[in-house]
């Protein structure tokens, strides 16, 4: 895996189903797990490392935080899904700058505790740590 840091920019952790084969195109789902907003959250907080810069006032797209780990900083915004059935969380979004590396240890500790969370990227492509990790491995 290269270990050089690249923009994060098109990269967040949104979720998806219980399991997925990627590259799983996230244009394909049919069920995206629900989960409240103030449990992920309270889960992305829970990591070592993660502050809150914004609370979600007025509203939770306001909601910002920053994880610093090793020489990396990368900010996490909060999206929402509005679907019929009640609002619920839609995904972070990831800016700054890492290593690949790096961002697969952000997002194994999410997922502990988001099991059905997965990398997105802005080719809509879901992936696993294993799956991102062998992406850039070919990149490199």
């Amino acid at each position: 895996m290269t270990s050089q840091p690249f923009r994060l920019d098109d990269w967040s952790i949104v979720p998806g189903g219980e399991s997925i084969r990627p590259p799983f195109q996230s244009t394909s789902l049919h069920g995206i797990t629900h989960y409240d907003l103030e449990a992920v959250a309270a889960a992305i907080l829970a990591i070592p490392g993660t502050h809150l810069l914004h609370e979600a006032d007025p509203d939770w797209w306001e909601w910002r935080a920053r994880w610093n780990f090793d020489d990396a900083t990368i900010n996490i915004s909060m999206t929402i899904l509005d679907p019929p059935d009640g609002r619920g969380w839609g995904g972070v979004g990831l800016s700054g700058s890492a290593t690949p590396k790096t961002v697969a240890v952000l997002y194994k500790r999410l997922h502990q505790a988001l099991p059905s969370a997965w990398l997105h990227n802005s080719a809509c492509e879901l992936h696993t740590a294993s799956s991102f990790s062998k992406l850039f491995r070919r990149a490199g």
